[in-house]
Parts: C-alpha cells; structure tokens; sequence
C-alpha cells in the first residue's frame, strides 16, 4: 500500500508538470487531445488523482476486469499424438494458463 501511496503521488507531481514542458511538447499534447476520441485531458487524471478515491483494490480490480478474457493460447502439437491426445494437451494449456486467475503480482 505505501508503494502504491508513492506511486500515485508520483504521477500526480508528474501530471500536474506536464504543461509546463516545452512549448512544442505541450502543442503536440493539445493536439492529440482535440484528434482522438475520448481522450482524457491531464487535469481530469489530475482530478481522479487528488480526491484521494483511487485505491490499490480499485486499481486491481479494474486491471482484472480488463485482462479476464483477454487471454488466447494456440497448441501445436508433433509427433507421436492422435487428433485426440492433441485436444487433451489443449485442454491441459487452457485449463492451466488461460481459464486460471493468475495473481497480478
């Protein structure tokens, strides 16, 4: 939790300062904000970064969220295997990579 604490305090120092860059930088920044489609612009995580309301749970739950279902694995198999043991061993790769919660540490 400190190191999440840290972190989040960095970004914030980090995003306030970002504005105060080169003239060029924060052109390129405005333009990228006004081309793409819902883009945040840098006070907005300002916003969600003062309020104190981002936790580390949040944050891992949102990262869940995201990557559940994401995850795709492709088998091939050679040798001495039927059409048969080729689906048990993609079933073994899917049970134990792609359906597991892996832990996000």
């Amino acid at each position: 939790a400190r190191k999440f604490e840290k972190h989040r305090l960095q970004i914030l120092r980090a995003s306030k300062n970002s504005l105060l860059g080169k003239p060029y930088t924060v052109a390129n920044y405005y333009s990228k904000v006004l081309l793409e489609d819902g883009a945040w612009h840098v006070d907005r995580y300002v916003d969600e970064l003062e309020d104190g309301g981002l936790t580390l749970a949040e944050c891992g739950g949102t990262v869940r969220r995201i990557l559940e279902g994401r995850m795709a694995a492709e088998t091939l198999c050679m040798g001495n295997v039927d059409a048969e043991g080729a689906r048990q061993i993609g079933e073994i790769v899917e049970e134990r990579f792609v359906k597991k919660e892996l832990p996000l540490s």
